[in-house]
């Protein structure tokens, strides 16, 4: 995407156009509907009822499926009514109109996205983690092999016809890997035997308590995913020219990618078991567990977050500075990454921590957390952009995702019986001075093995550069092992095979 578009006007239209889409899938279909459906589920699977299961999870994807395409039909006839001459001229009425376009490509990818975090919960109630967690690489796949057919059957031509063309080729191929990341779990779905057909009971089945949940789940994600919105809008409107928008989203690529792998992983992964441990009334075990689940996450996202911080320059230049992608783009993009990296451990931990106020049936406290976080990061932003532009945004969202995780874990606290504080903060520790280390020693790496000369080599940049993390890496967990960090022992245990009951 950086190659053929750059980080200008098509981009900027591109990621305003997903924005919605992307909004309402993490307000809606990764966030209240499945978090409450997945805490409703445990509770009927404890019950053993196999009938009552399968009539559960029938009516709530009954329901989801025709709320789901009303909201995709209004979302539509918005886009098709919506009078942009009205509020924009110029360069600004071309973006809008272009963002409008892809906006009618893009917006049906909700449907079959919110569907897929159903199925999702359903499968890791079970076990049956690979199906799912495979689905955002096809997505992927079909995000970039929109990209190389739009540049192998359209070439570049001038006055960015062909630009524009495709993006749209791009933004249809996203939505077609929307459709087939659902398709794609039909057959791990059908190994569960269980038998889901339309139903339209609503007392009794479950549904009732779904919705009763997932309403405070909404209020409690609404405040976050408002951040995300007035972020994008203040950077379009409060950041001179283009590419304020563009950079926002390269940056928070990087920044997803320890996120996905650590916090959002663990999240998942932890989830059920929480919510099953709950259900049980088994309070030493649950708090057990999200200690251990905390200390793990911060035991990887911060020497990720360090790293970032430290070879966010380098990455960004490597991995991006090619074709439309030039040097301007380059140190906005670097900056983003740099102030987003402050912030990997509290979006970590929030993963963990949110969803254990959801197992405990406490989803008001993560909405009041949420609701705090949105006024302070607001105000934040109106502060930090002008003298940082986007990366006052990116460093904002940081700050505010840090306070929020600190009210959260000590409400958390108070709700589960009480959580061994000390012992997470003293594994943070021990994960920031190792950390710090590997961090000093990549930044001497660097200045060593990375080329100067911007005409080096891809594959020698690459090279240099992944010797540099794995080097630091190896750093950090020598460093752990050394300051006695039990993760590091936990890790170890792990490994051989001497862990005694999964973890």
């Amino acid at each position: 995407m950086a190659r053929v578009f750059g980080a200008g006007l098509i981009m900027d239209a591109f990621v305003n156009a997903f924005l919605l889409p992307n909004l309402l899938r993490r307000l809606v279909g990764e966030g209240a509907l499945s978090s409450a459906f997945v805490a409703v589920l445990g509770t009927f699977r404890k019950d053993g009822d196999r009938s009552a299961v399968s009539g559960f999870i029938s009516a709530v994807f009954t329901f989801s499926t025709f709320i789901l395409m009303g909201i995709t039909l209004l979302g539509l006839l918005v886009i098709l009514f919506f009078p942009s001459s009205m509020f924009f001229e110029g360069r600004d009425l071309a973006k809008m109109n272009l963002t409008l376009e892809l906006s009618l490509i893009l917006f049906p990818y909700v449907l079959f996205v919110c569907l897929l975090a159903l199925v999702t919960g359903v499968l890791n109630s079970w076990g049956r983690f690979a199906a799912p967690a495979i689905a955002p690489a096809v997505l992927n796949v079909f995000w970039v092999g929109g990209v190389v057919l739009a540049v192998f059957f359209l070439p570049e031509s001038e006055g960015g016809e062909s630009a524009v063309a495709r993006i749209k080729v791009v933004a249809a191929a996203i939505f077609a890997g929307g459709v087939f990341q659902l398709v794609m779990q039909a057959p791990s779905l059908q190994k569960l035997g269980l038998r889901i057909r339309p139903s339209f009971t609503l007392r009794g089945s479950g549904l009732d308590r779904v919705l009763a949940m997932a309403v405070p789940i909404v209020v409690g994600l609404a405040p976050t995913q408002v951040n995300v919105f007035f972020d994008r809008v203040i950077a379009e409107n409060l950041v001179p020219g283009d590419g304020a928008v563009s950079a926002l989203f390269f940056g928070n690529r990087l920044m997803q990618f320890p996120l996905a792998l650590v916090g959002i992983a663990m999240g998942t992964a932890v989830f059920p078991l929480l919510s099953s441990l709950a259900a049980r009334n088994e309070k030493l075990e649950l708090r057990t567990t999200l200690e251990k689940a905390c200390r793990l996450t911060f035991f990887f996202a911060v020497p990720a977050g360090v790293g970032l911080v430290v070879l966010g320059k380098p990455i960004v230049d490597l991995l991006f500075q090619h074709g439309e992608f030039n040097d301007i783009a380059v140190g906005r993009t670097a900056s983003v990454v740099v102030a987003y990296s402050f912030g990997i451990p509290a979006f970590c931990g929030l993963q963990i921590v949110t969803r254990g106020l959801y197992a405990v049936g406490r989803p008001g406290v993560a909405s009041r957390a949420a609701l705090y976080a949105v006024g302070f990061n607001i105000g934040l932003n109106l502060i930090l952009v002008f003298p940082f532009g986007e990366a006052g945004l990116a460093l904002s969202t940081a700050i505010t995702s840090t306070a929020q995780l600190f009210y959260s874990w000590s409400r958390l606290s108070r709700l589960s019986g009480g959580l061994r504080g000390k012992r997470v903060l003293r594994s943070l520790f021990l994960s920031l001075l190792s950390s710090g280390v590997m961090g000093g020693s990549c930044l001497l790496l660097s200045l060593v093995l990375l080329p100067t000369d911007s005409d080096a080599g891809v594959i020698l940049r690459s090279l240099a550069l992944l010797m540099t993390v794995a080097v630091g890496g190896l750093i950090y967990f020598m460093m752990a092992h050394l300051l006695a960090a039990p993760e590091s022992e936990e890790l170890r245990e792990e490994w051989r095979g001497g862990g005694g009951r999964p973890s």
